[in-house]
Order: structure tokens, then C-alpha cells, then sequence
């Protein structure tokens, strides 16, 4: 009675691929949703047209800093 192992090599290999494939997308779609500005804003506005929600960090305080 022969037996077939083929799923032995399958399956581990499909994980794997889906694994890179996951993290491959993760990587490059996480970063749409991201705005990276260098400077300060002075003034504020209104908009009519659109809610913007947003967060904001700081790395450093001052330029001298970095």
C-alpha cells in the first residue's frame, strides 16, 4: 500500500507563503493611512467639506535635538 506525503511538504509551504504574503501587504498598505509632516502650522481654518480626525507625535522638540 503506497502512502503519498506530499501534504507533509504542502501545507507548511503554504503557511509560509501566506505568512510573507500577509506581512508583505500589512507593510505596504499600512502606510496609506499615514501623513508625515516636517514643520508647524500657524493658523487655523474651517472646512466645509470634509471632517479630518487626526493624532500627532513629536520626535523632537527642536531641531537641534535630532
Amino acid at each position: 500500500m503506497k502512502t503519498n506525503h506530499s501534504h507533509l511538504l504542502f501545507y507548511p509551504t503554504l503557511i509560509i507563503v501566506s505568512l510573507i504574503i500577509g506581512i508583505s501587504f500589512k507593510n505596504t498598505l499600512g502606510h496609506l493611512n499615514r501623513v508625515d509632516v516636517t514643520g508647524s502650522a500657524k493658523r487655523d481654518f474651517i472646512s466645509d467639506i470634509i471632517v479630518w480626525e487626526s493624532t500627532f507625535r513629536t520626535k523632537f522638540l527642536s531641531l537641534s535635538d535630532k
